[in-house]
């Protein structure tokens, strides 16, 4: 299947491409073994305006805590920092450098008020709808998977941890525990 149609559709939509096409990464692999009818839409990678800003593609995991409960702390943490590195820090990517600094803090605040709004969400705060029968609500689990089986190891879902929005607050100040769920691949 060609990839061409994919890069007109996002170019129409003046979305910008990467250099790089196809990076294989566990998670394309997953995709491709398990649903390859999307693997070829999957595999582009979104835009960067800012090449000092890291995703967690710069990024590895640690070695989880053997111990339960910091496992799942460690889980806690590691979803708290996929969505900040790939969510808030691309949205502040987004924002226009030529914005004068009260504009700028403006944008941040709602990139930061949003982000804290998902938490919200992914707590189980907020986010249910309901009539006199039935009721809808959103549930996010993170996973701790083996690579070469895709046996699940450990998994928690959100709303029945420690709190997403407790850990906002210390994810804002880079704050991702005693252990945290990462390792730089590259020099900062």
């Amino acid at each position: 299947m060609s990839l061409d149609w994919i890069h007109e559709s996002i170019s129409d939509n003046h979305a910008m491409m990467t250099e790089r096409w196809w990076r294989p990464t566990w998670r394309s692999n997953h995709i491709a073994r398990h649903r390859p009818h999307i693997a070829n839409v999957i595999a582009i990678e979104l835009p960067t305006t800012n090449s000092d800003t890291m995703s967690t593609a710069d990024y590895q995991l640690s070695t989880p805590p053997t111990d339960p409960r910091e496992r799942e702390l460690w889980l806690q943490h590691a979803a708290g920092f996929i969505l900040f590195q790939d969510m808030r820090e691309y949205a502040r990517q987004q924002i226009d450098p030529s914005l004068d600094d009260e504009a700028r803090a403006a944008a941040e605040k709602g990139i930061d008020d949003a982000v804290y709004g998902l938490m919200m969400v992914l707590d189980g705060v907020t986010g249910g709808m309901a009539n006199d029968k039935n009721r809808v609500n959103l549930r996010v689990a993170v996973e701790l998977t083996c690579n070469t089986t895709d046996k699940l190891k450990a998994n928690i879902d959100l709303s029945d941890g420690d709190g997403m929005c407790m850990g906002y607050h210390g994810w804002r100040e880079n704050d991702f525990g005693g252990k945290p769920p990462f390792v730089s691949r590259r020099p900062h």
